[in-house]
């Protein structure tokens, strides 16, 4: 079954930054959106919670998807953090993001 997130939309980011520049912000390992999708979390420089969103990558890109009402305050904050980082911040307002919710077996590692 395949859902459009009405509520989330798309930032793109890119650059030969773009690891470093979002390992600092996240609080997960960004080096894990390598083989799959992360959910992580932006938080102040006091710990307090600001956005949640998932993270995905394709070729050279990442693709994150804040809430919609508060895409402009996130892309607000990134680019407040971005300093002299060579990554660029763009908001793909038209675009949708699905949640496909069929289940599948994840892969057994063989080691």
């Amino acid at each position: 079954m395949i859902i459009d997130l009405k509520n989330r939309i798309i930032v793109k980011i890119e650059g030969k930054d773009k690891y470093s520049f979002l390992q600092g912000l996240i609080t997960n390992d960004i080096h894990k959106v390598d083989t799959h999708p992360i959910y992580t979390a932006f938080l102040s420089a006091q710990g307090k919670f600001l956005f949640d969103f998932f993270i995905c990558k394709v070729d050279e890109t990442f693709y994150l998807t804040p809430e919609k009402i508060r895409a402009d305050d996130f892309i607000k904050k990134l680019k407040m953090y971005k300093l002299r980082a060579a990554v660029t911040i763009e908001l793909l307002d038209q675009w949708h993001v699905y949640s496909d919710l069929t289940m599948q077996k994840p892969p057994v590692n063989q080691q």
